[in-house]
């Protein structure tokens, strides 16, 4: 199984929910999580970026595109979860994403989504057409 979850692309959400169960589970508290893919939307590397409380996980963009420079990432996609289980954008999600959106346009990384995984769902910022 996780050889099949790390060797294939990660081309839409339900891809990432199926990487992001199978390597952190249900938690009890909310981190927000990068991952790094090549050219091919394969995975290179995945950081836990920050570790918040119970409702809340911040991070800052320097953290994330820092680490896309040194893994020669060609996109990123973050994703964090709400342990609450509903996956509903908090206005904190809109800002964050509203940052990255404009920090990976400025340093010519492409942000692929950022992803919230709630209780069996998710909340998806790419098909909701706030990355456009």
């Amino acid at each position: 199984m996780k050889s099949k979850v790390y060797h294939a692309s990660i081309l839409k959400p339900e891809d990432v929910i199926e990487w992001f169960e199978f390597e952190y589970g249900v938690l009890q508290q909310e981190c927000f999580i990068a991952l790094y893919l090549d050219t091919k939307s394969k995975l290179i590397a995945h950081r836990v970026l920050f570790k918040g409380t119970l409702n809340e996980s911040t991070v800052h963009p320097r953290e994330v595109f820092k680490e896309a420079f040194l893994q020669n990432a060609n996109s990123v996609l973050i994703a964090h979860n709400h342990p609450s289980g509903d996956c509903t954008p908090s206005q904190a999600d809109f800002e964050v994403t509203y940052k990255m959106v404009h920090v990976a346009i400025t340093m010519g990384v492409h942000l692929v989504d950022h992803i919230i995984v709630g209780q069996n769902q998710y909340y998806s910022f790419k098909e909701h057409k706030y990355l456009d």
